[in-house]
């Protein structure tokens, strides 16, 4: 399940209308398992080389942001 912020990052991404591949680390990786992100979270650095665009999403801008 996404949380609302995450839903917010997907609907901004979507406007753009382009076709995306996403890896969402909060989707992949069980952020309620600890033995389960200490094993993801050092691959993080190889799907970050190997992307050709990376996005972050630190939620909605402000009116003057």
């Amino acid at each position: 399940m996404a949380t609302p912020n995450l839903a917010e990052a997907l609907k901004e991404i979507r406007k753009k209308k382009r076709r995306e591949v996403l890896w969402v680390d909060a989707m992949c990786i069980n952020q309620e398992d600890l033995k389960e992100k200490n094993q993801q979270l050092p691959l993080m650095r190889d799907i970050y080389l190997g992307a050709q665009m990376t996005v972050i999403w630190l939620g909605e801008g402000y009116e003057h942001s």
